[in-house]
């Protein structure tokens, strides 16, 4: 299906089994630090805020700031999509020469090159480090991140380490910065609400003295906001995607065959029958309000699916990286509002995402803030 076969795509099929300072850092070179109302792009500043937050977990500090790898973590993901398309469109039988000069592909076997370059030396010192460690009987204190993870579960065999790194951009980085696109212009639309959360957020972060594990669990208004963006903005058409092992009969006699391609339309988390009359309007609270019914408590958490909501999908294949993705989003939320005021041009509508079966954020499309003084340091 994503032609990993090919010199360029192997990120594709490849199986390989703290915020503060970065978020700063991310919005600083993007975002205005006056007082008065100004233009940004916000696309772009989501993108490379969920690149650093994600490289800052997956590799460490050094290699979240570092240039050259945000280029291919951000833009391998475009690129490869771009080959995937245009290789689609060769004959199977001529592609394994075509590949080599179409300039998309070019561009996805640079990206790997440069992810080598940086990757490699790494784990060169790494495994050095583990060598050392077994020679001299001495404990060796390990990296906490994906890398050394990686290096756990290789457990000695050879493994391309940077094919990994990739792969895991291409699940985190546009997925989660859609999210927070779809979150803040939600807010942006809605600054009653977005107040309200400024506030819960406030609240909470002075209740724990700063940030600590439990923070994010408590910020339910929060929650429940993103649960509801993400019903209203699917980051695609088609949700669930499935082929079908056995014949599979649906009740109302519709037979489908084995080897059938299925998938469920993202359209029915708008479904009246499920979620009201206003089904087709954003509500911030609408899942807290669930929440706080008896028994439902987790049910309606943002990073819970279920046959109404399976915007991270749903059963034993849904995302395993939604819990992430849950704590990045409220952390780069919670700096955006508490550092920034938002609101759209009165005179244009809010910004539409550009629609085939992949919803991407309009990366021209602007949106205006100012800086302003948040409740607590952060």
């Amino acid at each position: 299906m994503f032609l990993g076969d090919y010199s360029g795509l192997e990120p594709l099929v490849f199986g390989t089994g703290f915020h503060g300072v970065v978020f700063k850092g991310s919005v600083r070179k993007n975002l205005t630090q006056s007082l008065e109302w100004s233009e940004v792009k916000f696309v772009q500043t989501a993108t490379i805020t969920a690149a650093r937050l994600s490289n800052r977990v997956f590799l460490g500090e050094e290699l979240s700031r570092d240039k050259d790898w945000l280029n291919v973590s951000i833009m391998y993901t475009v690129d490869s999509a771009e080959a995937v398309q245009e290789l689609r469109m060769v004959p199977s039988f001529a592609r394994g020469l075509v590949h080599w000069f179409m300039p998309s592909m070019n561009r996805c076997r640079q990206h790997i090159r440069t992810a080598r370059r940086l990757i490699n030396p790494e784990v060169k010192t790494r495994q050095n480090a583990i060598r050392d460690a077994s020679l001299t009987g001495k404990a060796r204190k390990k990296p906490v991140d994906s890398l050394e993870w990686f290096m756990d579960n290789a457990g000695g065999k050879p493994c391309d380490y940077a094919l990994g790194q990739i792969a895991l951009g291409l699940a985190a980085i546009h997925t989660t910065s859609a999210m927070i696109v779809g979150m803040l212009y939600d807010l942006a639309e809605h600054p009653e609400f977005m107040e309200d959360v400024r506030q819960e957020i406030a609240s909470v972060l002075k209740e724990d003295g700063g940030w600590k594990k439990t923070s994010l669990y408590k910020m339910k208004l929060l929650d429940s906001g993103m649960k509801e963006s993400q019903r209203l903005h699917p980051i695609t058409s088609t949700l669930v995607n499935r082929v079908l092992t056995e014949d599979v009969v649906l009740k109302d006699g519709t037979r489908l065959p084995k080897g059938a391609m299925v998938a469920i339309p993202s359209i029915a988390m708008v479904d009246p029958a499920v979620f009201g009359e206003d089904a087709d309007r954003f509500d911030g609270r609408r899942f807290l309000r669930l929440r706080e019914q008896p028994g439902q408590e987790n049910r309606w958490q943002f990073v819970t699916t279920s046959p109404e909501m399976f915007g991270f999908g749903h059963g034993m294949h849904a995302c395993p990286g939604r819990f992430f993705a849950s704590n990045e989003v409220k952390i780069a939320i919670a700096h955006l509002i508490l550092k920034y005021d938002w609101k759209f041009d009165d005179k244009l509508p809010r910004p539409q995402s550009m629609k085939d079966n992949a919803h991407a954020p309009n990366p021209a499309a602007g949106i205006w803030c100012r800086a302003r003084t948040p409740e607590l340091p952060l």
